[in-house]
């Protein structure tokens, strides 16, 4: 049986979703001798890698010169697969996520803003991210990270807001409380389960508010599909406003206690006692694939720091789940994800 990784010329790439689709697509087919003979894959794709997706998936509304192809079960029921050249890729939010800004602010409330050091990190310099406040303590609960376009929700640990009511809680741009958002709904994942080690330690914070109440400067990160590559140098914050560049090692060198990281999970090395990672923060990687562009990525959520090591939940892991319970709360207006269930 013809499947659509075998006709695809060099290093496509499929989604999970779409080979789950493909399997029970054809899965009978083989079997049943009394099938209707029209199962099969029709359309061309020319040489090149390939990013494929259900046509109906949201994640292709940014993304250009999609190539069709015809995939009919043996029970003649045609599904399209839309594929986008590697070369058209372009990141969520119209190119627009992920771009740092090197200066941040030049004049921060009428005073010009200097570096306090060579590695602090200047306000609007990494322009998604934010801190989660309770509503009476100046003290940030957490960090967080803004993966939307419209700058309507923020990406957090789970054990950071999995206590907290949305009332309760209220989200800023910056460290000093300039501005102040209210906390619209949380969505913390159904299979967390708060004790150590931190297995699927995500949530998402729906935000209470309209673009026009968000400082202009204030922009998403983009998020991935697929974990980083080893190697990699990313960026990531300290609790006290410092950034430090650690490294993505081999998966064997992620073990703490001998123990491998759950699947949920994925780790970076930095200097040993080189700071303190603040709690929800998010790493920042570039996306190795994407060669030739600055967009940073989204790839971990701090959780905890073990000497050189500090493991991160692996958002490449929760991808669909992200863009499951964002389709599900824009599609319901202003109902809680708690309502969509």
């Amino acid at each position: 049986m013809i499947r659509l990784w075998t006709i695809l010329v060099l290093c496509l790439i499929v989604q999970a979703d779409v080979h789950e689709d493909i399997d029970k697509l054809f899965s009978d087919s083989e079997s049943d001798e009394t099938a209707p003979q029209c199962s099969g894959v029709k359309g061309d794709l020319s040489q090149g890698c390939y990013e494929c997706y259900l046509c109906e998936d949201r994640r292709l509304r940014n993304y250009r010169n999609h190539k069709l192809l015809y995939l009919t079960d043996h029970s003649c029921t045609t599904t399209q697969v839309c594929c986008v050249p590697q070369e058209n890729l372009i990141p969520r939010a119209g190119g627009q996520c992920g771009v740092m800004v090197p200066g941040g602010f030049k004049v921060v409330k009428g005073i010009k803003q200097k570096k306090r050091t060579a590695r602090s990190v200047l306000k609007g310099e990494y322009p998604w991210t934010a801190w989660i406040y309770r509503r009476f303590v100046n003290r940030p609960l957490c960090a967080g990270t803004i993966i939307e376009d419209n700058v309507d929700y923020v990406l957090t640990s789970a054990t950071c807001v999995h206590n907290y009511l949305p009332n309760d809680l209220i989200v800023s741009f910056s460290r000093d409380r300039d501005e102040e958002i209210d906390v619209e709904a949380i969505k913390v994942h159904e299979s967390y389960q708060n004790k150590k080690p931190n297995i699927n330690d995500i949530a998402l914070l729906k935000l209470n508010k309209t673009r026009e109440g968000v400082a202009s400067w204030v922009k998403p990160v983009c998020y991935p599909h697929f974990p980083p590559m080893h190697a990699t140098t990313c960026t990531t914050m300290a609790d006290l406003d410092y950034f430090i560049n650690p490294v993505i090692p081999l998966p064997e060198k992620c073990k703490i206690k001998n123990k491998e990281l759950h699947v949920s999970q994925i780790c970076a090395i930095a200097p040993p006692e080189d700071y303190d990672p603040e709690i929800g923060t998010g790493l920042f990687c570039p996306n190795s694939l994407r060669t030739g562009t600055s967009n940073l990525y989204i790839y971990g959520i701090a959780l905890e720091h073990h000497e050189s090591i500090t493991i991160y939940t692996n958002v490449s892991h929760f991808v669909q789940w992200i863009d499951h319970n964002i389709s599900q709360s824009s599609n319901h207006g202003h109902l809680t994800f708690e309502d969509m269930k």
